[in-house]
């Protein structure tokens, strides 16, 4: 056979071969990441209605549960106004609703959820149980001018109102401490309406906090006097007429926290199934001395007129330790039955009831908790018989358990009794236990089966079923307030070797051609064993095989062997370590050995054997951790860079490193500083000011460098404010040095940190404008001292003036002090929001020094790349309108400034980004009448006007070549002449884009500018919508150089204005489907719920220059979004219809048809010069 059809014949082979590993972009980029959120949970140990607690969803006037017919919640009211229902089987969002305002409080009944929302409950909405339907919403306007805000409980609440003839009820809701409404739950409308206020009573200074129905003829009001006293007003329930007025006697209180109305069993009148009168509801109270009051509310006549009626006597209940008086009053929802909580001050709690006996009711104390814990909370419910139990959980630091206490109130001839269990705890990762409402299930006359959702302090939910931990949700995820990536370190190469690719090209050059020929050598044994395997490989893709044989490598052992080894493969999805958020994250079971071979009694055994090591229960729920091993054997980069660790610090003080390659999957947890001993102790408060990666992965010298990541952070505690500075390790989350607790770096708070640029440095501003640099070593002193850009610092305290300062010493110290240079004010009544800096502070790469103009000679506009350029943002209360300032931070000098058009609404903030020479500010804009009349879009770029005033060739020249002369003159003056900085002109286009109606606005989540290795791609925009939408805007689209139409009135463009390359100037953005990354998603919060400021959008580089990664995650937005984009296309990636195989068969085709037709050609050739 010849050489050539040899030649050919490897190639098939080698082709056919590489097709295993060629993957498309469709295979590729199957990715995305949702996860739905709450947020932390509310907890209040006064206000029962804002309490997170189990419901079992049934009809109204039921009174047993069928066996498998009811369906169990956990419902929970949360910090980011969002009211919803979580499966307490896996922690799945049954459903969910996010409201406008704050929510005061949530009353659950039979298949129906109350929520009032607003500062003083002026919005009340009702929705089903089971699916979150909205079936009515109203919003009460009036309001009044003072409130007695004693009390941090709202002047709120409600009631059910039983309808016994249509079996149905209807709602009686107290809103703003005055007025009391009878709804109809089917419609929603007012079916009567009653104010003290209008009554001639003072009811902002005397306040009802609490309304009560204990039948379906009555309404009990109850309301504080300016004097610490109680007055209790009766209403008809079918007209509101006011029946009676009475004081409570004998009552002095300190707040409404510390009155309690128990209504007494009202389910089985309003069912019809009693003939007798309704029980009388009584009133509870904390009196001032420490002691329990309790008296009786009567009902009077329907047909009396108003009186002042006087009541009982109230009967007195001190606690068990006399010298330890009642502290507090806590309700457990089960008011029906009369039992509530009475803590006292050593931390101890005692069960009380309105024991039911002849002549009436007794207030009793039924159990003492004697354990003295002052962090223990309780909450209560009811088994499926109706027996009654209360919960008391609470965390141990010398044995650092979390113990369980149940207290059985119908067993042991109704004396009660208590069972419990313990588990570790670890305090630091989770810190105290805020709410923790339960389900129960007896098993025997000693025995429960308990579940409990856990409200923690790090704002997660958690779901413990007796001491085996069944799921967490991670929801203190909404207040993440910084996030950095973290690149993955490569999967190693099959030679073994630990050098990089730049350390081997080093290598190979200065290898000898002695050494080269030896290793060619030595890689040309293996290759007949590498071209079967090959052959091999080529057969199993042909037939299907998803398990490929193992490939012989030609590469020989050595540091040069690493350049011949192949691409990196892709890695499949780790297995599920940590857990997916919100899901279950409970260990596998463990499977029954093989039983071949086995008699049927070791079969039994093994079996017996699995199912004990199964049911061991998890004596702790300890946080997510990884070592180094497991995180460089699972843990590894893909070929494009998608796969990355993506790090979030919260404002709880913890970071959580989740994994993007695999759905956001949850790898490590770490706290800051903890949250305190426990016990009741003082919680420390975290502000987190700073993260970012100071060193990516890095070999050196045939030695892994990993990354390294710097946490700055406000610790307050005791009144002291500390800023300390932790050095994490990110692959793993371990701290370096074990510094667990942080290192100081000074005393106060932190006003400012950014990352060197070209160092592994930080550098912080502190209170008295002193520059802090860490790591504090003798290299970071010398690299700051030869600094080659200058340290600006501009103070944004006070929104009227912005000061200037700037570091001029060029000691080798790690402390320097700033210098005042200059002082601004913007005119007029406008305030400065906002200061933003250039990118070009960072070590954001810059693809281009300026843009080619479409001229004879592609004269180039240098880009404004300045590091003193800095963008003031300002707004006009008068005018309504912001304003765009340019400013020099070596002098202060405003370089350019514009005011940006339309009636701007700050509310959703005026978002801004600065890349290079890019500036975006995107804004909502309202009508005349304030409402919401869009969004606004602003861009604008700044050109170097003064490297650009001569353009011509000719002066280019004359201008370089007296530049030279100057610089190499003996004159001193014509010398620095050249090489100063010039004197700084300014040359702006800016255009400006009104965002299409769908959009309704700029969301407050704010805007971001993609990010690519390289940054040769194009840009785009990332904008959040009004309607919780994310949408990318290309630069082409919002160039402000793009030309205007023709027959246009505006001013003629020049020749720095005209481009052939973009589309004509349309002010009006045309709605575009594929703009829209969250397709169908509406991430909750992105547009209403997240802080004014933004910086909920970002961005990140990966290793194709075409892709970057886009989301939304944290500072205040409820849900987590990731996507990839392509802003440019897919310029470096296979498309999906791309067919290697047939390329390369076709070209093995046409290789073995030339190596066969060249003889016959030739052949042919010499017969025919014979002939």
């Amino acid at each position: 056979m010849r050489f050539p059809t040899v030649i050919a014949l490897c190639a098939f082979v080698l082709a056919f071969a590489g097709a295993a590993w060629a993957l498309t972009e469709e295979a590729a980029f199957r990715f995305e990441s949702y996860t739905p959120r709450l947020g932390s949970p509310v907890t209040s140990n006064t206000v029962a209605a804002l309490q997170p607690r189990f419901h079992r969803i049934l009809g109204h006037t039921s009174q047993s549960v069928e066996a498998g017919k009811a369906q169990t919640a956990l419902f929970s009211v949360t910090d980011a106004n969002v009211v919803g229902a979580v499966n307490p089987r896996n922690g799945a969002i049954v459903w969910r609703q996010h409201l406008d305002s704050t929510v005061q409080g949530m009353w659950l009944d039979a298949d129906v959820a109350l929520v009032a929302s607003g500062q003083r409950g002026q919005r009340w909405h009702l929705f089903h149980a089971l699916t979150g339907f909205t079936q009515w919403s109203r919003n009460f306007a009036e309001t009044q001018a003072s409130v007695n805000t004693s009390s941090s409980a709202p002047h709120i609440d409600a009631a059910w109102l039983p309808i016994i003839e249509q079996a149905r009820w209807d709602v009686i809701t107290l809103t703003d401490g005055d007025t009391v409404r009878r709804i109809d739950t089917e419609s929603g409308k007012d079916l009567w309406r009653f104010s003290r206020r209008e009554n001639g009573e003072d009811s902002a200074s005397w306040p009802s906090f609490r309304v009560l129905t204990s039948s379906s003829t009555h309404v009990h009001v109850v309301s504080l006097t300016n004097k610490g006293g109680l007055q209790h007003q009766v209403l008809a329930a079918q007209t509101g007429v006011l029946l009676a007025t009475s004081q409570i006697p004998d009552a002095s209180v300190e707040s409404s926290e510390d009155v309690s109305i128990l209504s007494l069993n009202p389910r089985e009148y309003a069912s019809g199934q009693s003939s007798t009168v309704p029980p009388e509801p009584h009133i509870v109270w904390r009196q001032t001395d420490g002691t329990l009051r309790s008296v009786a509310l009567p009902l009077p006549p329907l047909d009396a007129k108003t009186s002042a009626t006087k009541l009982a006597q109230p009967q007195s209940l001190s606690a068990r330790n006399t010298a330890d008086p009642y502290s507090g009053l806590r309700e457990v929802n089960m008011a029906n039955e009369g039992y509530l909580v009475a803590t006292r001050a050593s931390g101890r709690g005692e069960v009380v009831q309105l024991k039911k006996e002849r002549g009436g009711r007794k207030l009793l104390s039924l159990w003492e908790f004697e354990e003295e814990a002052l962090d223990a909370v309780y909450a209560g419910n009811f088994d499926r018989r109706g027996s009654a139990y209360i919960n008391r959980v609470y965390f141990s630091s010398s044995q650092h358990l979390l113990n369980f206490h149940v207290f059985w109130a119908n067993t042991n001839n109704d004396e009660g009794q208590v069972t419990g269990f313990s588990f570790r705890w670890d305090h630091d990762m989770h810190g105290d236990v805020l709410a923790a409402p339960f389900e129960v299930s007896p098993v025997s006359a000693y025995q429960l089966v308990t579940r409990a959702g856990l409200a923690t302090r790090s704002g997660a939910l958690q779901m413990v079923q007796e001491d085996r931990h069944q799921w967490i949700n991670e929801e203190g995820l909404t207040s993440t307030q910084h996030v950095a990536f973290v690149d993955l370190p490569r999967r190693a190469r099959p030679s073994g070797s630990d050098l990089s690719s730049e350390e081997a090209l080093q290598l190979l050059q200065r290898e000898g051609i002695l050494g080269r020929l030896v290793r060619h050598a030595n890689a040309a044994r293996l290759f007949p064993a590498w071209v079967a395997d090959m052959a091999q490989k080529a057969l199993a893709v042909a037939r299907g095989d998803k398990d490929l044989p193992s490939t012989t490598t030609l590469s020989a052992a050595g540091a040069g062997a690493a350049t011949t080894a192949s691409a990196y493969d892709d890695l499949p999805p780790p297995p599920v370590r940590a857990g997916l958020p919100a899901k279950d994250i409970a260990p596998p079971p463990k499977q029954a050995p093989a039983a071949a071979g086995l008699t049927k009694a070791e079969r039994t055994k093994a079996m017996n054997r699995a199912k004990v090591e199964e049911e061991q229960p998890v004596d702790s729920v300890g946080p997510r951790t990884i070592t180094h091993e497991e995180a460089s054997a699972r843990y590894l980069s893909d070929k494009w860079g998608l796969r990355q660790f993506m790090i979030s610090a919260t404002k709880k003080g913890k970071l959580y490193a989740q994994d993007t390659g695999a759905k956001s999957q949850f790898v490590w947890e770490k706290s800051l500083v903890g949250f305190g001993t426990g016990e009741g102790s003082p919680t420390p408060e975290v502000d987190v000011k700073y993260i970012g990666v100071v060193r990516d992965l890095q070999v050196k010298g045939g030695k892994q460098l990993d990354p390294l990541m710097y946490v700055v952070a406000e610790v307050e505690e005791q009144g002291a404010k500390l800023s300390q500075v932790w050095e994490v390790e990110p692959l793993t989350g371990d701290f370096v040095e074990g510094a667990m607790t942080g290192k100081p770096l000074f005393v106060g708070s932190v006003r400012q940190v950014r990352k060197l640029k070209g160092q592994q440095a930080i550098a912080a501003v502190d209170e008295s404008l002193q520059v802090h640099l860490w790591p504090q070593t003798p290299e970071t002193a010398h690299a700051f001292a030869a600094r080659t850009q200058p340290f600006y610092y501009v103070d944004t305290s006070r929104d009227e003036t912005l000061i200037g300062y700037e570091v001029r010493s060029n000691a080798t110290t790690n402390l320097h002090a700033l210098q005042q240079t200059w002082a601004w004010s913007p005119p007029g009544d406008e305030r400065v929001l906002s200061t933003h800096s250039s990118s070009i502070l960072t070590d954001a790469p810059i693809a281009a020094l300026g843009r080619e103009l479409n001229d004879w000679f592609l004269t180039k506009m240098h880009k404004l790349l300045d590091p003193a350029a800095l963008v003031v943002v300002t707004h006009s209360p008068l005018r309504q309108s912001l304003a765009v300032y340019l400013i020099d931070q070596s002098t202060g000098n405003v370089l350019h400034s514009l005011i940006a058009p339309g009636r701007a609404d700050i509310s959703r903030g005026a978002h801004v980004t600065f890349h290079e020479n890019w500036l975006t500010l995107a804004y909502t804009v309202q009508d005349g009448q304030g409402d919401v009349n869009g969004g606004r879009v602003l861009s604008m770029e700044y050109y170097d006007a003064s490297a650009d005033a001569e353009r011509s060739l000719s002066n280019w020249l004359v201008r370089a070549v007296a530049i030279k002369a100057n610089v190499n003159s003996k004159d001193a003056k014509a010398r620095a002449k050249a090489i100063s900085p010039r004197s700084k002109q300014v040359k702006a286009f800016h255009k400006s884009f009104l965002l299409p109606a769908d959009f309704e606005g700029v969301g407050k989540a704010g805007t971001h500018v993609t990010e690519t290795l390289h940054a040769a791609a194009d840009r785009a925009l990332l904008l959040v919508t009004g309607t919780d939408e994310l949408v990318m805007l290309p630069k082409k689209l919002l160039d402000p150089r793009r030309p205007m139409p023709k027959g246009s009135t505006a001013k003629k463009q020049t020749r720095e204005e005209a481009d052939t390359m973009l589309p004509v100037y349309d002010g009006l953005l045309g709605f575009d489907e594929k703009r829209v990354l969250t397709h169908s998603i509406h991430v909750l919060g992105a547009a209403t719920g997240a802080t004014a400021s933004g910086g909920a959008v970002f961005s990140r580089r990966t290793k194709l220059e075409s892709t970057t990664l886009v989301g939304v995650h944290g500072h205040g937005v409820v849900d987590s979004f990731l996507t990839k984009v392509t802003t440019g296309g897919d310029f470096d990636l296979l498309s999906g219809t791309f067919n290697k195989v047939q390329l390369i068969a076709t070209t093995g085709a046409l290789g073995l048809v030339y190596a066969f037709t060249r003889p016959l050609v030739k052949g042919k050739g010499l017969k025919a010069r014979w002939g």
